[in-house]
């Protein structure tokens, strides 16, 4: 996929969810492919590891946790078509 591609996909669906420009997830987001599947496998981690809380919360604490995994589905989504990574590679 293109440079102008990757940022027309970017900007139509993860910018504004992640608040994030264009520039600055290029200048901080995974630079390789390496380390698209590292973070890749952070995300599952913590996206693991919160569950049971997120699960068990109520309120205000379970709207703010609903609102921090789903920055990081949204990040873990946006790695996946940026690099053209899918599931099954992840777990290799």
């Amino acid at each position: 996929m293109d440079d102008d591609k990757k940022q027309a996909i970017f900007e139509e669906k993860y910018q504004n969810l992640l608040n994030l420009s264009y520039q600055e997830w290029l200048e901080a987001g995974p630079q390789n492919e390496k380390a698209a599947y590292e973070w890749l496998k952070e995300i599952d981690r913590e996206l693991n590891d919160s569950y049971e809380a997120w699960f068990n919360a109520t309120g205000e604490i379970k709207e703010q946790m609903e609102t921090k995994r789903g920055k990081l589905k949204a990040m873990y989504d946006l790695i996946e078509e940026m690099f053209g990574l899918g599931i099954f590679e992840v777990e290799k």
